[in-house]
């Protein structure tokens, strides 16, 4: 008896640990949202954090129509699996065509301080490729706006 107690604990553990790998953030646009890319730009003083915690198993979050979120939060807040929709429910990479994928980790320099992003491509048809000349020059536009928007404070 003590025996298909401890296996059952290790299956249960085993499961869990498997589900924990499948957490998932979902990125919430507006239903006119038009734009090629979502950011979110981590470690911005006097934004305000996502809020994800260790047993979060999901969180919505939402992106204004420019595109971008600056959040407070650490880079490393955050949760493995990402999916992307409309706020009437439309999921992007499901059976229609177009979709989104993730470039990697990027980050920029600002008056000293370097702040870490995450980008999305969201492409309406065949899905989802991008270059790494794309990617610098992801970089660059981002480091723009994050400076204009500094400025404007």
């Amino acid at each position: 008896m003590k025996l298909i107690g401890i296996e059952f604990l290790i299956i249960g553990i085993t499961t869990i640990a498997l589900l924990y790998k499948e957490r998932e953030k979902t990125l919430i646009v507006n239903d006119s949202f038009d734009l090629e890319y979502i950011s979110i730009i981590y470690g911005v003083e006097n934004e305000s954090d996502l809020s994800i915690k260790p047993w979060n198993w999901t969180k919505e979050i939402f992106i204004p129509d420019n595109g971008l979120l600056y959040t407070s939060s650490d880079f490393k807040e955050n949760l493995p699996k990402t999916d992307i929709r409309f706020k009437k429910k439309k999921i992007l990479n499901d059976d229609s065509a177009g979709g989104f994928s993730e470039f990697p980790e990027m980050e920029f320099e600002s008056n000293g301080k370097v702040y870490k992003f995450r980008t999305w491509k969201i492409q309406k048809e065949f899905c989802c490729s991008w270059s790494s000349k794309e990617s610098d020059s992801l970089e660059i536009v981002i480091k723009k706006q994050f400076e204009r928007k500094k400025a404007s404070r």
